[in-house]
């Protein structure tokens, strides 16, 4: 076991981090091998993201962890020290919509960062300056982004997909909607959807209802990736699955 060195790109993930909202999926995640650590809800945001741990956790590389400052003190906070992560509190001044709520909702993938400039934690951003910075205007450009390998993501965000184009990323990007997320009108495909290992890709639920789903299976597919489910309902947005520490093959 080591901590993921290719932070959202495992290369067999092992303890993975979501929100307490979501404990109803630890049987199906055991049964992939994979250890959750439930996140807290954060008492600061909207209470239908508050299980949303990609507003409250984000995995720098390098055992290096950044927490929301409730988490201090916390058992959870604890038990990933006790795994060796270096944990920082970075100084976020929460609120209860956006843009207010996305400090730490950036995604990281290989040698890339995603993120908006005016909501990103600068603490965070400062820590990443030998990556490949790649700005929008989304501020949940984690929840927005599927990364499937180094190189390649899933976006239903113009913006984002524009950009990462722009700085030569193979880009699918898909429709809006038709991804549950209960209070609001749809989710992101981004907090809906994981690597698992080099070859999987872990869904949250079924792609059936969802128009694009030939071009979602036929993108990852060509890279190598098999779609795995979860369950058997409609894919949904848990905030994120991020995978901590990994076997090596």
């Amino acid at each position: 076991m080591r901590h993921v060195k290719n932070v959202n790109l495992p290369e067999s993930a092992e303890c993975i981090v979501l929100g307490e909202a979501y404990t109803e999926l630890e049987e199906a995640l055991r049964g992939l091998n994979l250890a959750p650590i439930f996140i807290p809800n954060n008492p600061n945001i909207d209470p239908r993201l508050s299980g949303h741990c990609d507003l409250s956790v984000f995995y720098a590389g390098d055992k290096k962890l950044f927490l929301a400052e409730y988490l201090k003190n916390n058992p959870v906070s604890e038990q990933l020290v006790c795994l060796g992560f270096n944990v920082e509190y970075p100084s976020i001044s929460f609120g209860n919509s956006y843009p207010n709520d996305c400090g730490l909702n950036i995604c990281l993938f290989g040698d890339t960062v995603i993120y908006n400039k005016q909501t990103a934690c600068k603490a965070i951003i400062n820590h990443l300056d030998d990556k490949i910075h790649i700005q929008c205007n989304q501020g949940y450009s984690k929840c927005l982004v599927c990364p499937v390998d180094d190189n390649s993501i899933i976006t239903s965000d113009k913006g984002i997909a524009k950009s990462a184009k722009s700085h030569g990323l193979n880009v699918l990007e898909i429709a809006q909607g038709h991804i549950d997320l209960p209070g609001f009108q749809y989710g992101f495909i981004g907090g809906s959807a994981f690597k698992k290992s080099k070859d999987k890709l872990v869904f949250t639920g079924t792609l059936d209802q969802h128009p694009d789903k030939s071009r979602i299976l036929d993108f990852i597919n060509k890279r190598g990736v098999e779609a795995v489910y979860l369950t058997d309902r409609n894919i949904f947005d848990v905030g994120s699955i991020l995978p901590l520490t990994e076997k090596v093959r």
